[in-house]
């Protein structure tokens, strides 16, 4: 989505800075003048200190930031069996570095660049407020096992990891409130967004959402721009959910 995004923001007129801890995506040569890519890694606060650096010493005000960063395992990664114990603390506190706290790092870093109506936008998940589903994610059936198994498990992580960013959001929106800046905090919850599943998981998991079909990549890229442009001025605070209707029954 990080991707779908910038390039739909690129081809609006605005000017970016993209920041992946992955080699960065090649643009084509029509918006190399409105995109400045950072490589480093939000969990290393030496990494953003050097990056925010770069940025005072070019001038470069900010008026908005948006967090796509989180740790979210595909379907072929999730483990069979994968009962409670093994569900490290570890593994917990790398996706709060990722997602959560690597959102408060950066926006704590860069709070001294920010404009007076600077937007921040965080991404939270169906899973924010809803437990998963784990029956989706067994494939005893489909292998023709007894259930339990092959039952493959949704880990603990990401649930709060997402519960955290809703939090994290009404924090700041009310910190920034009380000191008489007109910077914004919002969070967007999405749905399931269709990306190289298998087709018998996106039929089930259809299933579950009203709407019956799972969001494509670029839908949601409307939204975001409309979070971070003075179109929402009057909004902070907010969890907005975009799901299907997901999380309504």
């Amino acid at each position: 989505m990080g991707k779908s995004f910038t390039e739909h923001m690129l081809s609006k007129g605005h000017y970016l800075v993209g920041i992946d801890l992955i080699e960065n995506y090649k643009m084509s040569s029509d918006f190399q003048s409105q995109l400045l890519e950072f490589n480093i890694d939000i969990r290393k606060q030496d990494q953003i200190t050097k990056f925010i650096d770069v940025i005072q010493n070019a001038a470069i005000e900010i008026s908005g930031l948006i967090h796509f960063a989180a740790i979210n395992p595909k379907l072929s990664q999730l483990e069979y069996s994968y009962n409670l114990i093994e569900q490290k603390n570890e593994e917990i506190y790398q996706a709060l570095q990722v997602g959560t706290l690597g959102a408060f790092s950066m926006i704590s870093s860069i709070e001294h660049l920010m404009t007076e109506n600077c937007s921040v936008v965080l991404i939270g998940s169906d899973l924010s407020f809803v437990a998963p589903n784990q029956e989706l994610y067994c494939e005893c059936e489909m292998l023709g096992f007894k259930h339990g198994a092959k039952c493959k498990v949704k880990p603990l992580y990401y649930s709060i990891d997402k519960a955290s960013t809703v939090a994290l959001t009404k924090y700041l929106s009310t910190y920034f409130a009380a000191k008489n800046k007109n910077i914004r905090v919002n969070c967007i919850c999405i749905g399931p967004v269709q990306n190289d599943m298998n087709p018998k998981f996106i039929e089930k998991l259809s299933t579950t959402i009203p709407l019956r079909r799972l969001a494509k990549v670029g839908e949601y890229n409307d939204t975001f721009e409309f979070m971070l442009i003075n179109s929402s001025d009057y909004q902070t605070g907010s969890i907005v959910t975009i799901d299907g209707g997901k999380t309504i029954i």
